[in-house]
């Protein structure tokens, strides 16, 4: 816990009561339309090692597959999730339009392999990513909260096991 404090510390530059409000109001649902928790941030910088603690909460968590041509059903393990982390998305201009009713909040129907359509109802996305996946429109930013960072040393006080 020590860990997560100094790393929350460091990459909300001393805001961590904003960032537990945000990523409170995602989770919760409390917000129309705030669906997501967008973090754009440097490899090594800990954002793996927080929102897995806070998914790992949650227990039922799914993970989001990836809108392109090697994807046939990205959204395989969404379905009746309380959870849904996208680690390093990619995604193709044609699904654009889905992605950003998932972040909205808005039920979908989708595919999942040997089924039939599925109904994916609105569920809280941690968009984890090294580089920028969405652009500056306002479309995508009013669905999301963005969080960034910068690289940290998260092996300073870990013991060797």
């Amino acid at each position: 816990m020590e860990m997560i404090e100094k790393i929350l510390e460091i990459q909300t530059d001393g805001n961590v009561q904003q960032f537990v409000k945000e990523v409170y109001a995602v989770m919760e649902k409390t917000l129309p339309k705030k669906n997501c928790i967008y973090v754009i941030s440097a490899p090594s910088s800990g954002k793996n090692y927080v929102f897995d603690a806070i998914r790992t909460f949650y227990l039922n968590t799914g993970q989001m597959g990836n809108f392109n041509r090697n994807t046939s059903f990205p959204f395989q393990d969404c379905d009746s999730r309380r959870v849904i982390l996208w680690n390093e998305p990619n995604i193709e201009p044609s699904a654009y339009e889905t992605v950003k009713m998932l972040l909205g909040g808005d039920t979908l129907s989708v595919n999942k392999k040997y089924e039939d359509y599925v109904e994916i109802y609105r569920t809280p996305i941690i968009m984890l990513t090294n580089n920028e996946v969405l652009n500056r429109d306002p479309v995508w930013r009013d669905s999301l909260f963005e969080i960034g960072g910068s690289p940290v040393n998260i092996s300073f006080g870990a013991s060797k096991f």
